[in-house]
């Protein structure tokens, strides 16, 4: 009987000292897992500046296509609902809306800036004036004026699209004091003090979007 009794709790000892290893040999497989995991997050990500220009092309390109059209489709709707006269006020606070918003998404600095803009705040800066000037150098020379891209002296990118006046829709707010109107002129006047954007016909170029694309994000994000 006691024979017996010791062959069952020699083999119970076995069998614990099995599941233990088992286990033990679990716990080593997860954390050396998760250590092999660790280490991949913590890869240097090597790119040639090639790669790193044509992503950030991609990144501002993508961001210029989703502002355009979100702009567009928000103030069409906001002029045919309620008309010009609503969506004068209403413009600025959509553009400021709708480029944080679009800022926070992609991780970037967008602005709509012009060398004769109706808000202040959307006034060029030095280097986006050289780009506006190429810009409208293309187009008075009949040349292309496709997406420009530059590398900043930070190692950060900007992207820019020229605006071109080619909907009739935009001279109700851009275009002479007669398609403007007295009264939305007056209203232009009262809530843009310093308004410098209007007597635009259509082709004509009236400033450019402006992408700051940071190159630590765009890495990260590769």
């Amino acid at each position: 009987m006691w024979n017996i009794k010791i062959k069952w709790a020699f083999v119970s000892l076995i069998f614990l000292t099995i599941m233990s290893a088992c286990d033990a040999g679990l716990k080593r497989k997860k954390k050396s897992e998760a250590l092999r995991k660790e280490m991949k997050s913590r890869e240097l990500k090597f790119l040639t500046p090639s790669e790193i220009a044509t992503n950030a092309y991609k990144v501002g390109d993508l961001v210029v296509k989703a502002a355009e059209k979100e702009y567009i489709e928000r103030l069409t709707e906001m002029i045919k609902e309620k008309g010009v006269t609503y969506a004068i006020p209403y413009c600025q606070f959509n553009d400021l809306m709708l480029t944080d918003s679009l800022s926070d998404l992609y991780q970037v600095k967008i602005k709509r800036v012009s060398l004769r803009p109706r808000n202040p705040e959307n006034t060029a800066d030095s280097l986006e004036s050289q780009l506006i000037d190429a810009y409208q150098y293309s187009i008075d020379q009949k040349l292309s004026s496709a997406d420009n891209l530059q590398e900043l002296d930070n190692g950060d990118f900007l992207l820019t699209k020229a605006i071109v006046l080619d909907q009739t829709m935009c001279t109700q707010c851009h275009g002479t004091k007669e398609q403007i109107g007295p009264k939305n002129l007056k209203l232009i006047r009262k809530i843009y003090p310093k308004d410098q954007s209007i007597d635009f016909k259509e082709g004509d170029l009236m400033g450019m979007w402006s992408i700051h694309i940071p190159r630590k994000e765009l890495i990260e994000a590769l």
